[in-house]
């Protein structure tokens, strides 16, 4: 999916999308982005460190956001599980430093098949009293049969989606609790494993009850046994 992205884009035009193509020549281009995110350096950095949660699908070889993961370590991997077949590595982390800067090191899709060396920063910083400023940095240079200045719009425009995809999960509310009235409706989500304990087990009140009921009817067959041998002599 990532090179039927890349090529329909090709075909469509060669203009730039928006103003972040900061150079693009022959030898190389570089694309910058900032953003403002409504959440925490702490947070937003966790959301960075879980692609499959603001990755495009339709930028994955599988087509599937959810076979995404980052290592949390220099010499670690941006990667991408393929399942059933193998596995991509889209980048390899250069620079980690937690809840300020992410750098790693990968020509990212059909790009990797070119002579082409690239590194992706992005870099955070506190934006007023809850929010993060997230710059994103895609420095490319080498060699590129399609050429740099016909790609650099084209990743522009696809490292911008990423980027707002993260401002989009980093901001987004948690999962809500389970309402009283959801319990109400539900009541068996709630008491299941209640109601079958307390089937398997029953209550210390009516096993006392049975067991002075059976200890009454075998003293009772105990004293008719002795009358009956009085009676026989």
């Amino acid at each position: 999916m990532f090179r039927t992205a890349i090529a329909a884009a090709l075909l469509a035009t060669t203009a730039p999308a928006a103003a972040d193509v900061v150079k693009a020549e022959p030898a190389g281009f570089v694309v910058e982005k900032t953003v403002s995110i409504n959440a925490s350096p702490d947070a937003v950095w966790e959301t960075l460190r879980a692609p499959q949660r603001w990755w495009s699908k339709e930028h994955t070889w599988s087509g599937n956001a959810d076979n995404l993961y980052i290592d949390s370590q220099a010499t670690g991997c941006f990667c991408e599980k393929l399942p059933g077949r193998g596995s991509v590595q889209h980048a390899r982390l250069i620079f980690v430093d937690k809840g300020k800067m992410l750098r790693m090191e990968g020509a990212f899709g059909p790009l990797q098949g070119e002579a082409i060396v690239a590194t992706l920063t992005f870099e955070l910083s506190p934006d007023g009293d809850n929010a993060t400023k997230v710059k994103m940095t895609y420095v490319a240079g080498g060699y590129s049969p399609t050429g740099f200045e016909k790609l650099a719009p084209l990743v522009d425009g696809v490292l911008s989606t990423q980027l707002d995809g993260l401002k989009t999960a980093a901001e987004a509310p948690p999962p809500a609790p389970l309402s009283r009235r959801t319990r109400r409706r539900h009541p068996t989500i709630a008491s299941s494993s209640t109601t079958t304990t307390t089937a398997r087990m029953p209550r210390v009140g009516s096993t006392l009850s049975t067991r002075a009921h059976l200890l009454g009817l075998a003293d009772g067959a105990v004293e008719h046994g002795r009358a009956s041998l009085v009676e026989g002599r």
